[in-house]
Protein backbone atom coordinates (compact mmCIF):
# COMPACT_ATOMS: atom_id res chain seq x y z
CA UNK A 1 0.00 0.00 0.00
CA UNK A 2 1.33 3.22 -0.92
CA UNK A 3 1.47 6.10 1.96
CA UNK A 4 1.12 9.53 0.30
CA UNK A 5 2.38 12.65 1.70
CA UNK A 6 -0.50 13.87 3.75
CA UNK A 7 -0.69 10.46 5.46
CA UNK A 8 3.05 10.53 6.21
CA UNK A 9 2.65 14.11 7.78
CA UNK A 10 -0.17 13.30 9.95
CA UNK A 11 1.41 9.69 11.11
CA UNK A 12 4.26 11.82 12.12
CA UNK A 13 1.88 14.47 13.90
CA UNK A 14 0.23 11.41 16.29
CA UNK A 15 3.15 10.14 16.85
CA UNK A 16 4.52 13.56 18.30
CA UNK A 17 1.34 14.36 20.15
CA UNK A 18 1.57 11.18 22.13
CA UNK A 19 5.00 11.59 23.03
CA UNK A 20 4.62 15.06 24.53
CA UNK A 21 1.75 13.74 26.11
CA UNK A 22 3.34 11.16 27.74
CA UNK A 23 6.12 13.53 28.93
CA UNK A 24 3.74 16.22 30.27
CA UNK A 25 1.43 14.05 32.35
CA UNK A 26 4.43 13.54 34.65
CA UNK A 27 4.78 17.08 35.53
CA UNK A 28 3.17 18.92 38.99
CA UNK A 29 -0.03 21.01 39.69
CA UNK A 30 -0.38 24.74 41.24
CA UNK A 31 1.48 26.39 43.31
CA UNK A 32 0.06 28.55 46.06
CA UNK A 33 1.48 30.03 49.21
CA UNK A 34 -0.33 31.28 52.46
CA UNK A 35 0.82 33.77 55.52
CA UNK A 36 -0.44 34.29 59.15
CA UNK A 37 -1.52 37.62 58.06
CA UNK A 38 -3.97 36.76 56.08
CA UNK A 39 -2.32 37.55 52.44
CA UNK A 40 -2.13 34.76 49.89
CA UNK A 41 -0.84 34.38 46.53
CA UNK A 42 -0.20 31.84 43.60
CA UNK A 43 0.57 31.04 40.38
CA UNK A 44 -1.45 29.30 37.86
CA UNK A 45 -1.30 28.53 34.09
CA UNK A 46 -1.04 26.71 31.03
CA UNK A 47 1.06 25.74 27.73
CA UNK A 48 -0.57 24.74 24.90
CA UNK A 49 0.96 23.72 21.29
CA UNK A 50 -1.20 22.12 18.08
CA UNK A 51 -0.08 20.96 14.93
CA UNK A 52 -1.16 23.10 12.35
CA UNK A 53 -1.68 21.97 8.56
CA UNK A 54 -4.20 24.21 6.30
CA UNK A 55 -4.37 23.49 2.76
CA UNK A 56 -6.90 25.08 0.15
CA UNK A 57 -7.23 27.77 -2.13
CA UNK A 58 -4.91 31.38 -1.51
CA UNK A 59 -6.92 35.00 -1.79
CA UNK A 60 -8.22 35.34 -5.21
CA UNK A 61 -5.90 38.01 -7.29
CA UNK A 62 -9.37 40.08 -7.68
CA UNK A 63 -10.23 41.71 -5.44
CA UNK A 64 -6.93 41.94 -3.30
CA UNK A 65 -8.35 42.77 -0.28
CA UNK A 66 -5.44 41.76 2.15
CA UNK A 67 -7.99 39.60 4.24
CA UNK A 68 -5.83 38.56 7.10
CA UNK A 69 -8.48 35.74 8.12
CA UNK A 70 -7.74 34.04 5.06
CA UNK A 71 -4.33 31.75 3.98
CA UNK A 72 -2.15 33.25 1.76
CA UNK A 73 -1.21 31.13 -0.82
CA UNK A 74 -2.57 27.58 -2.57
CA UNK A 75 0.24 25.55 -1.07
CA UNK A 76 -0.14 23.34 2.15
CA UNK A 77 1.14 25.30 4.94
CA UNK A 78 2.50 23.57 8.02
CA UNK A 79 3.07 25.31 11.28
CA UNK A 80 4.12 24.31 15.18
CA UNK A 81 2.19 27.32 17.02
CA UNK A 82 0.07 27.78 19.93
CA UNK A 83 -3.98 28.06 19.45
CA UNK A 84 -6.90 29.91 20.12
CA UNK A 85 -5.57 30.83 23.28
CA UNK A 86 -1.52 31.83 24.00
CA UNK A 87 -0.04 30.03 26.61
CA UNK A 88 -0.43 31.67 29.87
CA UNK A 89 1.35 32.43 33.21
CA UNK A 90 -1.21 34.28 36.27
CA UNK A 91 0.17 35.55 39.33
CA UNK A 92 -3.04 35.62 41.66
CA UNK A 93 -2.73 37.92 45.24
CA UNK A 94 -5.57 38.06 47.94
CA UNK A 95 -5.49 40.66 50.89
CA UNK A 96 -7.40 40.04 53.93
CA UNK A 97 -11.01 40.14 54.58
CA UNK A 98 -11.61 44.07 55.57
CA UNK A 99 -15.35 45.41 56.20
CA UNK A 100 -16.88 42.35 54.71
CA UNK A 101 -14.75 43.01 51.03
CA UNK A 102 -12.34 40.68 49.27
CA UNK A 103 -9.53 42.22 47.57
CA UNK A 104 -8.04 40.09 44.65
CA UNK A 105 -4.86 41.36 42.25
CA UNK A 106 -4.59 39.18 38.83
CA UNK A 107 -1.81 39.66 36.20
CA UNK A 108 -2.38 37.44 33.08
CA UNK A 109 0.82 37.03 31.03
CA UNK A 110 0.30 35.28 27.66
CA UNK A 111 2.73 34.31 25.19
CA UNK A 112 3.20 32.65 21.99
CA UNK A 113 5.43 29.71 21.54
CA UNK A 114 6.33 30.10 17.64
CA UNK A 115 8.28 33.02 16.10
CA UNK A 116 6.34 35.76 13.83
CA UNK A 117 6.91 34.44 10.71
CA UNK A 118 9.23 30.72 10.51
CA UNK A 119 12.00 29.33 12.62
CA UNK A 120 14.23 30.03 10.44
CA UNK A 121 13.52 33.50 9.29
CA UNK A 122 15.50 36.37 10.94
CA UNK A 123 15.25 40.12 11.62
CA UNK A 124 17.88 42.33 12.32
CA UNK A 125 15.94 43.97 15.63
CA UNK A 126 14.79 40.07 16.42
CA UNK A 127 11.00 40.94 16.01
CA UNK A 128 10.62 37.05 14.66
CA UNK A 129 10.93 36.44 18.49
CA UNK A 130 7.61 35.13 20.02
CA UNK A 131 4.71 38.11 20.78
CA UNK A 132 4.12 38.61 24.84
CA UNK A 133 0.70 40.02 25.43
CA UNK A 134 0.00 41.37 28.57
CA UNK A 135 -3.68 40.58 28.40
CA UNK A 136 -4.80 40.79 32.14
CA UNK A 137 -3.99 43.24 34.90
CA UNK A 138 -6.56 44.29 37.47
CA UNK A 139 -7.96 44.44 41.15
CA UNK A 140 -11.39 42.91 41.68
CA UNK A 141 -13.08 44.20 45.11
CA UNK A 142 -16.29 41.69 45.91
CA UNK A 143 -18.65 42.48 48.66
CA UNK A 144 -22.52 42.52 49.05
CA UNK A 145 -23.15 45.15 46.74
CA UNK A 146 -21.55 43.12 43.91
CA UNK A 147 -18.11 43.34 42.66
CA UNK A 148 -16.13 46.00 41.03
CA UNK A 149 -13.22 45.57 38.33
CA UNK A 150 -10.52 48.02 38.05
CA UNK A 151 -7.22 47.68 35.43
CA UNK A 152 -7.01 45.39 32.39
CA UNK A 153 -9.45 42.64 31.40
CA UNK A 154 -11.81 41.14 28.34
CA UNK A 155 -13.50 43.20 27.32
CA UNK A 156 -17.66 42.79 27.89
CA UNK A 157 -19.03 43.06 24.42
CA UNK A 158 -19.55 39.57 22.62
CA UNK A 159 -17.03 37.77 25.81
CA UNK A 160 -19.88 35.02 26.26
CA UNK A 161 -19.61 34.03 22.81
CA UNK A 162 -15.82 33.30 22.67
CA UNK A 163 -15.75 32.07 26.14
CA UNK A 164 -18.15 29.72 25.07
CA UNK A 165 -16.87 28.73 21.52
CA UNK A 166 -15.72 24.95 21.40
CA UNK A 167 -12.02 26.37 20.27
CA UNK A 168 -11.42 28.24 23.19
CA UNK A 169 -9.15 25.11 23.80
CA UNK A 170 -8.36 24.24 20.48
CA UNK A 171 -7.63 26.20 17.02
CA UNK A 172 -10.71 26.52 15.02
CA UNK A 173 -9.77 28.84 12.02
CA UNK A 174 -5.62 29.84 12.20
CA UNK A 175 -5.66 32.89 10.18
CA UNK A 176 -2.87 33.78 7.76
CA UNK A 177 -0.46 30.99 9.10
CA UNK A 178 2.69 32.07 6.78
CA UNK A 179 3.66 35.77 6.86
CA UNK A 180 4.58 38.15 9.40
CA UNK A 181 0.53 39.28 9.42
CA UNK A 182 -0.46 37.02 12.27
CA UNK A 183 1.96 34.23 12.39
CA UNK A 184 3.39 35.89 15.82
CA UNK A 185 -0.38 36.25 17.42
CA UNK A 186 -3.14 33.32 18.35
CA UNK A 187 -5.14 31.28 16.14
CA UNK A 188 -8.93 32.51 15.57
CA UNK A 189 -11.26 29.98 16.50
CA UNK A 190 -14.82 31.86 15.18
CA UNK A 191 -13.38 35.21 14.99
CA UNK A 192 -14.72 36.71 11.98
CA UNK A 193 -16.67 33.53 10.98
CA UNK A 194 -19.39 34.06 14.20
CA UNK A 195 -18.68 36.56 16.48
CA UNK A 196 -16.21 39.89 16.56
CA UNK A 197 -13.25 39.83 18.83
CA UNK A 198 -14.08 42.06 21.96
CA UNK A 199 -10.13 42.07 23.39
CA UNK A 200 -8.46 43.37 26.28
CA UNK A 201 -9.02 46.67 27.76
CA UNK A 202 -7.91 49.34 30.62
CA UNK A 203 -11.77 49.57 32.17
CA UNK A 204 -13.65 49.96 35.39
CA UNK A 205 -16.32 47.77 35.40
CA UNK A 206 -19.29 46.70 38.12
CA UNK A 207 -21.18 43.65 38.48
CA UNK A 208 -24.27 43.13 40.69
CA UNK A 209 -24.36 40.15 42.91
CA UNK A 210 -26.84 37.28 41.71
CA UNK A 211 -30.57 38.20 41.66
CA UNK A 212 -32.35 35.00 41.24
CA UNK A 213 -29.81 34.09 38.56
CA UNK A 214 -29.40 37.39 36.59
CA UNK A 215 -26.41 39.35 36.53
CA UNK A 216 -26.17 42.78 35.27
CA UNK A 217 -22.65 44.12 34.37
CA UNK A 218 -21.82 47.63 33.23
CA UNK A 219 -17.98 48.33 31.46
CA UNK A 220 -16.29 52.27 31.43
CA UNK A 221 -13.32 51.50 29.05
CA UNK A 222 -11.05 52.79 27.15
CA UNK A 223 -12.33 54.24 23.96
CA UNK A 224 -11.42 52.93 20.26
CA UNK A 225 -10.49 54.68 17.38
CA UNK A 226 -13.13 53.52 14.43
CA UNK A 227 -10.85 52.58 11.54
CA UNK A 228 -11.99 52.86 7.77
CA UNK A 229 -9.72 52.04 4.44
CA UNK A 230 -7.76 54.91 4.87
CA UNK A 231 -5.99 57.32 7.46
CA UNK A 232 -8.44 60.01 6.12
CA UNK A 233 -11.41 57.59 6.92
CA UNK A 234 -10.64 56.57 10.33
CA UNK A 235 -12.11 58.82 13.08
CA UNK A 236 -9.17 59.02 15.66
CA UNK A 237 -10.47 61.54 18.35
CA UNK A 238 -12.09 60.03 21.22
CA UNK A 239 -13.66 62.17 23.74
CA UNK A 240 -16.05 59.96 25.18
CA UNK A 241 -15.52 56.31 27.23
CA UNK A 242 -16.63 53.16 25.34
CA UNK A 243 -19.93 52.18 27.27
CA UNK A 244 -20.13 48.16 27.45
CA UNK A 245 -22.91 46.19 29.55
CA UNK A 246 -24.21 42.77 29.14
CA UNK A 247 -27.48 40.99 31.35
CA UNK A 248 -26.94 36.97 31.95
CA UNK A 249 -28.66 34.83 33.36
CA UNK A 250 -27.64 31.23 34.47
CA UNK A 251 -29.59 28.37 36.35
CA UNK A 252 -30.56 24.89 36.64
CA UNK A 253 -33.92 22.98 36.73
CA UNK A 254 -33.11 19.34 38.05
CA UNK A 255 -30.99 17.88 35.13
CA UNK A 256 -31.44 20.52 32.59
CA UNK A 257 -29.06 23.99 32.82
CA UNK A 258 -29.69 27.19 31.57
CA UNK A 259 -28.08 30.45 30.62
CA UNK A 260 -28.94 33.67 28.35
CA UNK A 261 -27.43 36.37 27.79
CA UNK A 262 -27.81 40.65 26.40
CA UNK A 263 -25.28 42.64 25.29
CA UNK A 264 -25.22 46.27 23.64
CA UNK A 265 -22.16 48.95 23.46
CA UNK A 266 -21.89 52.49 22.42
CA UNK A 267 -18.22 54.25 20.80
CA UNK A 268 -18.19 57.75 19.76
CA UNK A 269 -15.04 58.80 17.74
CA UNK A 270 -14.64 62.15 15.82
CA UNK A 271 -12.91 62.55 12.48
CA UNK A 272 -9.71 64.72 12.41
CA UNK A 273 -10.04 67.72 9.42
CA UNK A 274 -7.31 66.75 7.36
CA UNK A 275 -5.11 63.72 7.37
CA UNK A 276 -1.48 63.84 5.66
CA UNK A 277 -2.84 66.54 3.41
CA UNK A 278 -5.89 64.51 2.15
CA UNK A 279 -9.33 65.81 2.90
CA UNK A 280 -11.20 63.62 5.16
CA UNK A 281 -14.64 63.08 6.63
CA UNK A 282 -15.49 65.56 9.41
CA UNK A 283 -17.89 65.62 12.41
CA UNK A 284 -18.62 62.25 14.33
CA UNK A 285 -18.97 58.33 13.62
CA UNK A 286 -20.35 56.30 16.19
CA UNK A 287 -20.03 52.58 16.61
CA UNK A 288 -22.69 50.20 18.30
CA UNK A 289 -23.80 46.83 18.78
CA UNK A 290 -26.40 44.17 20.68
CA UNK A 291 -25.80 40.35 21.02
CA UNK A 292 -27.58 37.75 22.50
CA UNK A 293 -27.26 34.21 23.63
CA UNK A 294 -28.49 30.93 25.04
CA UNK A 295 -27.58 27.71 26.14
CA UNK A 296 -29.14 24.87 27.35
CA UNK A 297 -27.63 21.71 28.89
CA UNK A 298 -29.15 18.29 29.38
CA UNK A 299 -27.41 15.33 30.95
CA UNK A 300 -24.15 14.99 28.68
CA UNK A 301 -25.61 17.50 25.99
CA UNK A 302 -25.06 21.36 25.31
CA UNK A 303 -26.54 23.46 22.82
CA UNK A 304 -25.36 26.79 22.31
CA UNK A 305 -26.44 29.62 20.32
CA UNK A 306 -24.98 33.23 20.28
CA UNK A 307 -25.60 35.99 17.30
CA UNK A 308 -24.56 39.76 16.89
CA UNK A 309 -25.72 43.30 15.22
CA UNK A 310 -23.29 45.84 14.78
CA UNK A 311 -22.47 49.39 13.12
CA UNK A 312 -19.25 50.74 12.55
CA UNK A 313 -17.58 47.54 13.92
CA UNK A 314 -15.97 46.05 11.46
CA UNK A 315 -16.42 41.81 10.79
CA UNK A 316 -13.80 40.59 12.83
CA UNK A 317 -12.43 43.17 15.08
CA UNK A 318 -14.19 45.17 16.95
CA UNK A 319 -13.70 49.16 15.48
CA UNK A 320 -10.18 49.33 14.83
CA UNK A 321 -9.86 46.29 12.19
CA UNK A 322 -9.85 48.81 8.98
CA UNK A 323 -13.52 47.73 7.92
CA UNK A 324 -15.61 49.63 9.89
CA UNK A 325 -15.79 52.24 8.03
CA UNK A 326 -16.14 53.09 4.02
CA UNK A 327 -14.00 55.62 2.33
CA UNK A 328 -16.38 58.46 2.94
CA UNK A 329 -16.71 57.94 6.84
CA UNK A 330 -19.76 56.20 6.42
CA UNK A 331 -20.41 53.16 9.28
CA UNK A 332 -20.91 49.64 7.86
CA UNK A 333 -23.21 46.97 9.41
CA UNK A 334 -22.27 43.72 9.94
CA UNK A 335 -23.99 41.06 11.66
CA UNK A 336 -23.31 36.70 12.67
CA UNK A 337 -24.02 34.01 14.60
CA UNK A 338 -22.55 31.23 15.96
CA UNK A 339 -24.35 27.12 16.17
CA UNK A 340 -22.97 24.51 18.81
CA UNK A 341 -23.46 21.03 19.68
CA UNK A 342 -21.12 19.27 22.13
CA UNK A 343 -21.48 16.17 24.36
CA UNK A 344 -19.13 15.08 27.42
CA UNK A 345 -19.25 11.36 28.04
CA UNK A 346 -16.63 10.28 30.61
CA UNK A 347 -13.59 12.21 30.22
CA UNK A 348 -14.13 12.88 26.41
CA UNK A 349 -15.73 16.03 24.70
CA UNK A 350 -17.12 15.55 21.53
CA UNK A 351 -17.98 19.35 19.51
CA UNK A 352 -19.33 20.58 16.22
CA UNK A 353 -19.86 24.52 15.89
CA UNK A 354 -20.84 26.80 12.77
CA UNK A 355 -20.99 30.33 12.25
CA UNK A 356 -21.07 33.31 9.83
CA UNK A 357 -20.13 36.65 10.16
CA UNK A 358 -21.75 38.85 6.90
CA UNK A 359 -21.69 42.69 5.74
CA UNK A 360 -24.05 44.83 4.07
CA UNK A 361 -21.94 47.28 1.53
CA UNK A 362 -22.59 50.94 1.95
CA UNK A 363 -23.93 53.22 -0.35
CA UNK A 364 -21.07 54.24 -1.73
CA UNK A 365 -19.51 50.62 -1.98
CA UNK A 366 -22.31 49.86 -3.85
CA UNK A 367 -21.80 53.09 -6.40
CA UNK A 368 -17.96 51.95 -6.89
CA UNK A 369 -18.83 48.19 -6.63
CA UNK A 370 -15.88 47.86 -4.23
CA UNK A 371 -14.87 43.94 -3.27
CA UNK A 372 -15.24 43.78 0.18
CA UNK A 373 -16.39 40.79 2.37
CA UNK A 374 -19.63 40.14 2.30
CA UNK A 375 -19.21 36.69 4.20
CA UNK A 376 -17.40 34.21 5.93
CA UNK A 377 -18.37 30.93 7.24
CA UNK A 378 -16.87 27.97 8.89
CA UNK A 379 -17.00 24.26 10.13
CA UNK A 380 -15.81 22.74 13.10
CA UNK A 381 -15.60 19.52 14.28
CA UNK A 382 -13.23 18.63 18.05
CA UNK A 383 -12.41 16.04 20.14
CA UNK A 384 -11.26 17.12 23.74
CA UNK A 385 -10.20 14.36 26.06
CA UNK A 386 -9.14 15.25 29.17
CA UNK A 387 -6.33 12.48 30.19
CA UNK A 388 -6.46 14.35 34.11
CA UNK A 389 -7.42 17.58 35.71
CA UNK A 390 -4.03 19.06 34.15
CA UNK A 391 -3.67 17.63 30.56
CA UNK A 392 -5.75 17.80 27.69
CA UNK A 393 -5.54 16.42 24.06
CA UNK A 394 -7.49 17.87 21.51
CA UNK A 395 -8.00 17.26 17.94
CA UNK A 396 -9.94 19.86 15.32
CA UNK A 397 -10.65 20.07 11.75
CA UNK A 398 -12.10 22.61 10.40
CA UNK A 399 -13.45 24.00 7.13
CA UNK A 400 -14.17 27.70 6.45
CA UNK A 401 -15.34 30.06 3.58
CA UNK A 402 -14.96 33.52 2.18
CA UNK A 403 -17.10 35.89 -0.02
CA UNK A 404 -17.00 38.88 -1.54
CA UNK A 405 -19.07 40.85 -3.22
CA UNK A 406 -18.79 41.01 -6.63
CA UNK A 407 -18.18 37.18 -7.14
CA UNK A 408 -14.67 36.10 -5.58
CA UNK A 409 -14.18 33.64 -3.22
CA UNK A 410 -12.06 31.34 -1.20
CA UNK A 411 -12.36 27.88 0.60
CA UNK A 412 -9.65 26.17 3.11
CA UNK A 413 -9.39 23.02 5.79
CA UNK A 414 -7.51 22.83 8.72
CA UNK A 415 -6.94 20.06 10.48
CA UNK A 416 -4.77 20.18 13.83
CA UNK A 417 -3.46 18.13 17.00
CA UNK A 418 -2.19 19.24 20.29
CA UNK A 419 -3.21 20.18 23.81
CA UNK A 420 -3.14 21.99 27.04
CA UNK A 421 -0.84 21.31 30.43
CA UNK A 422 -2.16 23.27 33.03
CA UNK A 423 -0.68 24.39 36.42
Amino acid sequence: MQVTGMCRRWMTVVVVALVVGSYASRAEAAIEIKSESGWSASLDGFLNLFLVDTWGQGAPTAPNTGDVWSAPTDNNVFRVRTGFLPSAFGFNASAPEWEGMKFKLRVGIYVQLNSINTRTTPTGDYRNTPTIDWREFNITMDGKFGQVLVGRALNLYQADAVLSDISLFGVGIPGQVGGNVLGGWPTLGHIGFGYLYPAFGAQVRYTTPDLSGFKLAIEIGDPSKIAGPTPAATATITSLPDLEMTLSYSNKFDSVSLRAWLGGIFNRAWFANRVAGLLAPTGAVNGRGGSAGLGVGVSVLDLIASGFWAEGMGTFQQFDGGDSLDRTGAPVSSKGFLLQASAKIDKTKFGANYGQVMADRTTDQNTTNTPVIERRQALTFGVYHDLNSWLKLVAEYSWYDLKWYGGASQSGNVATVGGFFFW
